[in-house]
């Protein structure tokens, strides 16, 4: 789950150009972190490491420059399709 997390991080630092930013433009950066660690199925397993993963990866968006108001957290039941278009928008 860290991987898809850190992927998806570095997926939008570049499509928003983020590794090449100034300063004054930190203040547009934004971050989408999703974690799903419990599942409607009871044949999936539960992850537990689920809230280290997004805690390390609002870590990184925040040594990104990203400000606080710019981070979005979407965790199990919120992380839905229309709860992540939503947050997309």
């Amino acid at each position: 789950m860290k991987s898809i997390l850190l992927a998806l991080l570095s997926f939008a630092c570049a499509l928003t150009g983020a590794a090449q930013s100034p300063p004054a433009q930190f203040a547009s950066r934004t971050a989408l972190i999703i974690g799903i660690s419990s599942y409607s199925k009871p044949e999936i397993s539960s992850l537990p490491g689920v809230a280290a993963d997004m805690k390390s990866a609002l870590a990184i968006a925040k040594a990104m420059g990203i400000p606080d108001k710019n981070i979005v957290t979407l965790r199990d039941a919120a992380a839905t399709k229309d709860g992540i278009l939503e947050a997309l928008r």
